[in-house]
């Protein structure tokens, strides 16, 4: 995936652009543009691009006007962008956000449609503004509303019934997840967790913190493990440890992580632990036969310099795949006030439908001491603003091995089965632990977030997928993607690109334009994209050379770009650069005006989540492009240009 990277960058520098592209870049290269946009582009795509190039003239004129009176794009009269222009446009005036617009999901979505689908346009670049404010805000999570919201539900009332009356709450929408969020506070005593600090800080001046890749996002952990795998990583001194052979600074380690162990151990598994088992059991529906075990104990640090030179403002939005449950609990004052620290984001309790933007994060307001516990299927990240240090104790638990339980049938093919690699959670596998027929569920009815960390999970079991493991893998990506999935949509954009979907007998690919279609049909596609996916079926149809494989291509690139399209709707910064940047291809090799500016808006929007402020590379270097295609000679020419007032709006510089 052609996944721009990012540069540390203020705003207002792009002000400072003019006189950078005027004297350097009058004269681009449309071949070297092309690889600027697309580093990992095949060799075939690069001689198109070289050909596209000489076919042109320098001189090419461009039809541009001022973003208020620029028509580019219109909207399905009957359709979401008809309403997130509304939204955007009575929600606002011209020149300030007003203080009532709320970061929910619904409003997010309405300004990302009106932003993308009238690109240029002063409501779309009123929809950059505005989303540009929220991305500012950092809100707290609010327990209160939370628990009341499931009890309602009828999901985390202690007294919610019998099974059967929990099942029937939830006939309209199957499998809704477990979905637990509980605080427990004060787990930890001020003096446990002084003493646990005292030590965490002797252990990093000696640089004995991990700075392995960490598995989400492959930056330096910053963590040290207690337990693992249900095991303490050092036998305490109290059980009866033998003398050991090791020189003095491998005895200190070890003597420091026995510490650290028997300072949190009784509040670990005396407290916590009855209370995360309890937590499911409480719920009827996914009241699992096999009981809850502690699997992994560490720390982890956040903040500058933290080993001497190694810098960890936070962890990226995921899902955890291996821990049923997750406790997290706060070593400091840094979440306190609700704006820093473990967050998650606003999921529509109705639905299930959720998204990443950066808008919709919550943060857990946390003491010293305090415990917030959640399951698998809550999405979380951490984020940890500039100057602070924060240390955490994270706390992961799984299930016991249940003899007397039938035995769990993997949804990998039945070849692999002896494989240990395609071993999965079983939570994960299983649909319901329980239904009132007694029957387990199948996968198919299970909800969008258990297909998509099922379909990782099994992805990320072996380096080597048969073309039935494959398949199988393909498919649960897609079906959560049709019920709007965010990562599932995004994944499946790359599944695409990387043609995949094309070596499987044309079956998922029929199903993927199906899921597609239903989405939202071809006709109601921006009519920038639109044009541009229809310009590319032309140029395969009158490509006499390689007929079948330059359809099979086409059909790659439209299902990528729609799958993209649909989760940068939903907010999804990865999928917004990954469409901008097959946008950008594509207008680095046609020259079409339209085309720079929805892929500088796709770039934007991305640029507003970014953790570090400013716009992306790829943003600065789609406004180089564009001021030189366009001849630019003045620094009014430049602040007109509508790709850089749709940068201006989205990252705040004017």
């Amino acid at each position: 995936m052609r996944a721009p990277t990012c540069v540390p960058s203020g705003p207002l520098q792009l002000l400072l652009l003019w006189p950078l592209c005027y004297s350097g870049f009058c004269q681009p290269s449309w071949f070297d543009c092309c690889i600027a946009f697309a580093p990992t582009i095949s060799i075939s795509r690069k001689i198109r691009a070289e050909a596209a190039r000489d076919d042109r003239s320098a001189d090419e004129s461009f039809r541009f006007y001022s973003a208020s009176s620029m028509t580019l794009a219109t909207a399905p009269s009957d359709g979401d962008a008809d309403i997130s222009t509304k939204c955007a446009t009575n929600a606002i005036d011209d020149h300030a956000v007003e203080t009532n617009i709320k970061n929910d999901l619904e409003t997010v979505k309405s300004l990302t449609t009106s932003a993308i689908f009238r690109c240029g346009s002063e409501e779309g670049l009123t929809a950059l503004r505005v989303l540009n404010e929220l991305c500012d805000r950092r809100l707290p999570f609010d327990f209160d509303s939370f628990y009341s919201r499931q009890t309602e539900n009828g999901i985390a009332d202690n007294n919610c019934g019998t099974a059967a009356d929990a099942a029937s709450n939830t006939n309209a929408i199957p499998d809704q997840g477990e979905r637990i969020i509980s605080l427990l506070p004060k787990l930890l005593p001020e003096k446990t967790t002084n003493d646990f600090l005292e030590s965490v800080r002797m252990m990093e001046d000696q640089g004995w913190m991990s700075t392995n890749p960490d598995s989400v996002d492959g930056l330096p952990s910053l963590h040290l493990n207690l337990v693992s795998q249900g095991q303490p990583l050092y036998i305490s001194s109290m059980d009866g440890d033998e003398e050991e052979d090791e020189d003095d600074e491998e005895v200190s380690f070890r003597s420091q992580i026995r510490k650290l162990y028997d300072l949190v151990r009784p509040f670990v598994y005396e407290t916590l632990l009855p209370e995360a088992d309890r937590l499911l059991r409480r719920d009827p529906i996914h009241n699992s036969t096999r009981r809850l075990q502690i699997s992994d104990v560490f720390l982890r640090r956040y903040g500058e310099d933290v080993c001497g030179s190694v810098t960890r403002k936070g962890i990226s939005i995921h899902y955890d795949v291996y821990s049923r449950i997750t406790a997290v609990v706060a070593l400091d004052e840094v979440a306190s006030r609700g704006d820093n620290g473990l967050f998650t984001l606003q999921v529509d309790e109705q639905t299930g439908e959720t998204s990443n933007h950066k808008a919709l994060r919550q943060f857990f307001p946390l003491t010293t001491g305090d415990c917030v516990l959640h399951t698998w299927d809550v999405l979380h990240g951490v984020d940890v603003q500039a100057g602070l240090n924060r240390t955490s104790l994270i706390v992961w638990f799984d299930e016991d091995e249940n003899e007397t339980e039938d035995e769990i049938e993997s949804p990998i093919t039945d070849n692999n089965k002896d494989n240990e690699s395609t071993m999965v959670s079983p939570w994960l596998s299983l649909e319901h632990q329980w239904s009132p027929s007694g029957d387990r569920t199948t996968l198919e009815d299970g909800n969008d977030v258990r297909q998509f960390v099922l379909a990782s999970a099994l992805a990320s079991a072996s380096s080597t997928e048969s073309e039935s493991e494959e398949t199988t893998i393909t498919s649960l990506y897609l079906t959560s993607a049709s019920r709007g999935n965010t990562f599932a949509l995004t994944r499946m954009g790359s599944i695409c690109e990387e043609g995949v979907l094309s070596s499987s007998g044309g079956e998922l690919q029929t199903e993927a334009f199906r899921v597609l279609d239903e989405l939202r049909p071809f006709e109601e596609l921006p009519e920038i994209l639109k044009e541009m996916l229809v310009s590319h079926h032309e140029r395969s149809d009158d490509d006499d050379d390689d007929d079948d494989d330059d359809e099979d291509g086409t059909e790659q690139t439209e299902l990528a770009c729609r799958f993209w399209l649909e989760a940068s709707l939903t907010g999804n910064p990865l999928a917004q650069k990954s469409l901008a940047d097959e946008v950008m291809f594509e207008a680095s090799q046609s020259g079409n005006p339209h085309q720079r500016l929805l892929a500088a808006t796709l770039f934007a929007l991305a640029s507003q989540q970014d953790i570090e402020e400013g716009p992306s590379d790829s943003l600065a270097r789609v406004i180089e492009y564009d001021v030189a295609a366009r001849g630019v000679e003045s620094r009014e020419e430049f602040l007109a240009s509508p790709v850089v007032q749709t940068a201006n709006a989205a990252l705040g510089a004017l």
